[in-house]
Parts: structure tokens; C-alpha cells; sequence
């Protein structure tokens, strides 16, 4: 039954909402979600942080803490999205590059990055960059090579 000291108002509501109402079902069973009690569990916790932050300096900074954490989450959450789309840009990148040849000196840098190094390109020149070679180069090349060593 209902607590007589949380109808009169000298309790707290929490006791009034902890009891289990009758067809509301819990947590535990997955039926609902009480909204109102959840509101009324975060509007406790809200006050007991606001005032036990006028006890310390430590106690203030955790109110702040407490206060700033979702931005913080929301910070976070954008900065990995971000990394993660750069991260598949760059591979995205290296892996079409990839279906045409290969840079020499470092397998895992696209064509772009290959040609960055060599000096002896320029914007207009950039498919005669030295160190990136063309599968159908490196393969004819490769035969030639075998061809004569199995001739001599």
C-alpha cells in the first residue's frame, strides 16, 4: 500500500515511487519504461549535486562535470565519427589506386602519396613519377626479366 508519510508531503517521493504499481511492469521484464519515476530520480540526483557543491571546490567541480558530461560524450562521439571517415577516405583511396599499380618504396601509399617525395615530378608530369609503377608495367617487366634469366 501507499506510504502514508509520502501522501502527506513530510516523505520523499522516491518512496512513493519505488513501490511496484499494480500492471506497470519493471525494468527486469522489459514491458515499460516508467518516465516519471526516471524524471524524478534525475531531478534528486540534480539537487543533491547542486547542493553538495557548495561544500568544496572538489565537490563544485564535479557538479561542472556532472553538467558538461553530455556535451563532453557528444564531443567525443563527433571526433571519433570523424577520424573513422578519414581513416575510410584515406583506405578508400589507397585501395583504388591499388587495382592500378603500386609505389615502390612504400606499398601502403597511394599514388599521391607516393609521388609526393620525388622531386623529379611536377603537376603536369605526375603519371611519370618514378616510383609508382603500373601493374601491367611491373608484370612485363617482371616477364622480361625471368625470360632472360631463363634463357641465359
Amino acid at each position: 500500500m501507499v506510504n502514508a508519510g509520502a501522501m502527506s508531503g513530510s516523505g520523499n517521493l522516491m518512496d512513493f515511487l519505488d513501490e511496484p504499481f499494480p500492471d506497470v511492469g519493471t525494468y527486469e521484464d522489459f514491458h515499460t519504461i516508467d518516465w516519471l519515476r526516471e524524471k524524478s530520480r534525475d531531478t534528486d540526483r540534480h539537487r543533491k549535486i547542486t547542493s553538495k557543491s557548495k561544500e568544496s571546490i572538489w565537490e563544485f567541480i564535479k557538479s561542472l562535470l556532472d553538467a558538461w558530461s553530455g556535451w563532453v560524450v557528444m564531443l567525443l562521439i563527433g571526433l571519433l565519427a570523424g577520424t573513422l571517415a578519414g581513416v575510410i577516405d584515406l583506405a578508400v583511396d589507397w585501395m583504388t589506386d591499388l587495382k592500378e599499380g603500386v609505389c615502390l618504396s612504400a606499398f601502403w601509399y597511394s599514388h599521391e602519396q607516393c609521388c609526393w617525395t620525388s622531386n623529379e615530378t611536377t603537376f603536369e608530369d605526375r603519371d611519370k613519377c618514378p616510383l609508382w609503377q603500373k601493374w601491367s608495367e611491373l608484370l612485363v617487366n617482371q616477364s622480361e626479366v625471368l625470360s632472360a634469366a631463363a634463357a641465359a
